[in-house]
């Protein structure tokens, strides 16, 4: 089993590559790519994350990169939550995991 990965170190990434409100932009394609592999689209969201970190220099952090896809499909529910996306994905989200509970 892959081990949760802090998300301090890529919200620090996403404030260095952040223009504008790019930031936001960030980390709700994160928290998109968290909820469709709580829906169990484990295709669709290691795509977007592939996209995501693309786009975040890959190349100059692989390692911390790889550990976070490795382990998205475990902690998808907790990185959510700490990747502070605006208040319209995470509403969307948690509904979703509501649905599931009941």
């Amino acid at each position: 089993m892959s081990k949760k990965q802090s998300l301090k170190e890529l919200l620090n990434i996403i404030d260095q590559f952040s223009k504008s409100n790019n930031g936001l932009l960030y980390k709700n394609t994160f928290a998109i790519a968290c909820h469709l592999s709580l829906e169990g689209k484990n295709k669709a969201c290691h795509k977007m994350l592939k996209c995501l970190f693309d786009e975040l220099g890959r190349e100059k952090r692989e390692i911390y990169f790889s550990k976070i896809s490795a382990s998205i499909d475990t902690y998808a529910k907790e990185y959510v939550s700490d990747i502070s996306a605006n208040l319209e994905i995470n509403k969307l989200i948690f509904a979703t995991d509501k649905k599931e509970q009941l």
